[in-house]
């Protein structure tokens, strides 16, 4: 079934995730440039809203692809950031989150800040659920040494 309980389960991580990543730079944004933050956004908040939920989605929903073996770790990693890319940046310019007034380098700048910013994430992930499959280990192996297994 195309939406499964684990489908709404990313599709709302995904959601959550936009509106989180987007109220943090938003407070960043603030206490750097003060109101003028909001007074520079090209479009509405209702707008800024949807594109960040919108960006969350994209970056969260295909991490299903993870819950997979059948293709290697890398290409899943590739996959995942092909598709959380081509729906970030197109949404950053036409959002003004990268302006398109910026010169080449600036953008490409931009642009590696935010590939920087989202491998460092995925790390992050991948250290948490290392460390929990570590854990689960452990308490399997401590059941079997017990006999409850």
């Amino acid at each position: 079934m195309l939406f499964s309980g684990k489908v709404i389960k990313y599709l709302f991580g995904g959601i959550s995730w936009g509106c989180v990543v987007s109220c943090i730079v938003n407070v960043i944004g603030t206490m750097v440039m003060g109101n003028a933050w909001f007074t520079g956004a090209e479009h509405s908040y209702t707008a800024q809203v949807i594109a960040a939920v919108l960006v969350g989605v994209a970056w969260v929903l295909p991490s299903m692809i993870y819950e997979s073996d059948r293709m290697p770790r890398v290409m899943q990693a590739i996959i995942h950031f092909v598709i959380g890319f081509a729906v970030y940046f197109p949404t950053a310019f036409v959002m003004g989150w990268i302006p398109g007034d910026m010169s080449t380098g600036a953008i490409f700048l931009e642009m590696l800040l935010m590939a920087a910013m989202s491998f460092v994430i995925w790390l992050c992930f991948c250290f948490h659920y290392r460390r929990e499959a570590k854990q689960i280990n452990a308490q399997l192996k401590q059941k079997k040494e017990h006999g409850e297994l």
